[in-house]
């Protein structure tokens, strides 16, 4: 990250964040169309699903490097759903002042 003593804007860090994702799966998991769990993964994707996570961890390892002193997390949640609770994950950046940006 060049503006290390800058402060970022959303659009910078959503800019920084697409920049390290490799593919559909990772791009979508930024948008938070994808389930950081796998579980929203069909048919043949699903046989697949270890080598998804491995997908998912190592772009959250690129978008923590690239971010530098910005904090950059899978958020984890549960929500009442109907009568049933249901986990969501969802992406978090954390700059070193303020609000934490969730993706």
């Amino acid at each position: 990250m060049d503006k290390t003593n800058e402060r970022l804007t959303r659009d910078e860090i959503e800019d920084i964040l697409y920049a390290q994702a490799r593919g559909s799966y990772q791009r979508s998991l930024i948008l938070g169309t994808e389930n950081w769990s796998g579980s929203s993964l069909k048919g043949k994707a699903r046989e697949y699903s270890g080598r998804y996570a491995q997908s998912a961890g190592r772009l959250l390892k690129r978008c923590q490097e690239a971010l530098g002193p910005y904090g950059c997390k899978v958020y984890t949640k549960r929500v009442p759903t109907g009568g049933r609770k249901k986990t969501i994950r969802r992406l978090v950046v954390e700059p070193p002042e303020g609000k934490p940006w969730v993706f």
